[in-house]
């Protein structure tokens, strides 16, 4: 099956290799299919996959709902929800170096994403489950900031948590 993932500053992937680029800051969507030799051996790429932020398995589509006239999130909706987020982040950052939830090192996630006893077994059982590295348990509870602050909460909730859980497809057996 085919897989998206995004990484934010760091690595395409393709059929061809990888190539790395630290200095960009803006989301790249890289397209990576399970069976590519690239990603196979989970011991040699381990490191590189834990520096992608969201994994996401993304099936082909049915003529039926691409042919569908139901109306999905406008353009300006995904927009004004966005720039929320972004706001949500900067007045938790007070306007100081940090912009981004993604930009938090691991003291500042500490700070910024405490998570309530049911959040903390999930994450507990997830970590063990998947073998998570410390650099993807950071991924995890950053993205589950951001995924509440478009959410407009202020506190990280079981779904949030579990929403960025589902984000670390390439953490699972089909890449192993």
């Amino acid at each position: 099956l085919p897989t998206l993932a995004v990484a934010i500053g760091l690595a395409w992937i393709g059929k061809s290799g990888v190539a790395v680029n630290d200095h960009c800051r803006f989301p790249s969507g890289l397209g990576v299919n399970p069976n590519d030799n690239v990603l196979r051996e989970q011991n040699k790429h381990g490191p590189l996959l834990d520096r992608i932020d969201i994994h996401v398995e993304v099936p082909a589509a049915e003529f039926k709902e691409l042919s569908s006239s139901r109306a999905g999130t406008s353009s300006a909706e995904i927009r004004e929800g966005v720039e929320n987020a972004r706001k949500a982040q900067f007045e938790r950052f007070n306007g100081g170096h940090l912009n981004y939830n993604a930009q938090m090192s691991s003291r500042q996630i500490r700070q910024f994403c405490k998570l309530d006893n049911d959040c903390l077994n999930i994450l507990r059982i997830t970590v063990n489950d998947l073998g998570l590295s410390a650099r993807a348990h950071d991924k995890v509870l950053r993205l589950s900031r951001t995924i509440a602050d478009l959410d407009a909460s202020t506190e990280i909730q079981v779904h949030h948590l579990t929403e960025a859980i589902n984000y670390r497809m390439l953490d699972r057996d089909v890449w192993k």
